[in-house]
Order: structure tokens, then sequence, then C-alpha cells
């Protein structure tokens, strides 16, 4: 199954769209996962990236904009807050870091108090879906608990 995006037309280049990128390669390289990035918009689009002021509350949000059945969500859009990141002066380990969660929860990722069985947010297995960031080596691993939840859903 490929996971496909797009990046609406008012989103900037550089700072995220180059780590965006780079991060759905890299979920591709470790996973069964296969990802493209999409020219046009159409009812393909998986994944459809925004930049827009988030009210400085946070740097990346996820919602689900179009639900197949229950819980499964067949098209996210993710927002990013690119002026509030670029306010804080992130260095490109956070950066990646800012990428790989967010488009873990376009995957079905989830934080470790939202999983079931509920677990810690800071187990090292959560790889970027660690919350707080408490480790730097979580920064851009994808974790061996996600692979898994990629593969299994992919």
């Amino acid at each position: 199954m490929t996971h496909t995006f797009w990046f609406d037309a008012s989103y900037p280049s550089g700072y995220m769209k180059l780590q965006t990128r780079n991060r759905m390669v890299h979920y591709k390289n470790e996973t069964d996962l296969t990802t493209t990035e999409l020219s046009n918009y159409d009812a393909s689009v998986d994944v459809l990236l925004l930049d827009d002021d988030l009210t400085g509350m946070t740097f990346g949000v996820v919602d689900c904009a179009d639900v197949l059945s229950g819980a499964k969500c067949d098209r996210h859009t993710l927002t990013y807050d690119i002026d509030y990141a670029q306010s804080q002066n992130l260095n490109t380990d956070q950066k990646r870091y800012l990428a790989c969660h967010e488009i873990g929860h376009t995957l079905g990722l989830k934080h470790g108090d939202d999983a079931a069985p509920r677990v810690d947010n800071d187990k090292l297995w959560l790889g970027c879906l660690t919350t707080p960031l408490s480790n730097p080596n979580a920064l851009t691993v994808t974790g061996g608990h996600n692979k898994e939840v990629i593969n299994d859903n992919y």
C-alpha cells in the first residue's frame, strides 16, 4: 500500500518541506511502506500538508480529514506552524524529530499513553513518538514497535 502526500500550494519551500520529504523516504526504507509525493491534489492523497498559525501552542498537529470506520482514518491533514517553529530556532535534529513524530501519526502511530496497552511516553521503543522529547537518541528513530505497527498496517 502506498502512503501519498501533497504539499498545499502555499506551503513554503525549504525548512520543514525537506525534513518531511526525507522522513517519508526514511519510513519507506525502514518498513514495508511505499511513499509517494504527488504533484497535484486529488482523491488519492493520504496526507495533505499545510502551514498555518497554530497560535504558538505547538509546532505541528495531525487531524483526521476523512474517517473510514471506527478509529481508522483514510486521509490526514498535517499542519505545521512554520513561523512558530522558525521563531524557536529549531536545529536540524529537532526538525527531523518533528517530521518523524507528526508523520508517524499519519501512519497510525500513537503516543504511549494513547496506545493499547498503555505505556509510558518515554519508552525508547516508541522512537520519535516519545513525548516530551526526553532522549536525543529518539530524535529520528522509528522504533522497533512502530516499525511493526506500520508493517501490520501497510
